[in-house]
């Protein structure tokens, strides 16, 4: 949201097709629907289990990244033993 910088989530409606619940994301944590409920409802389970994926595409980015790193630190190192048995020098 503008002023808070919360995150929200829309989610449709169970019962009217043409309805909308909002969802906040409070303070980073925390999870606020718009309906009439007193437990946790359908709304803020589907807005949990879309920060749970994002969360779960995050990591799987983050392991892919170091082993691109790890390749490419590898690539070099070989890249460098080939260089110097080439030369004779290993």
């Amino acid at each position: 949201m503008r002023g808070t910088h919360d995150r929200l989530f829309a989610v449709a409606s169970q019962r009217n097709q043409n309805h909308w619940h909002l969802v906040r994301l409070v303070d980073g944590s925390r999870l606020v629907c718009d309906c009439p409920s007193h437990v946790i409802c359908v709304h803020r389970a589907a807005a949990h289990l879309e920060l749970a994926r994002e969360s779960a595409m995050r990591a799987a980015n983050a392991a892919n990244d170091a082993r691109g790193e790890r390749d490419a630190a590898n690539d070099r190192r070989d890249a460098d033993r080939w260089e110097l048995i080439e030369a004779g020098n290993w």
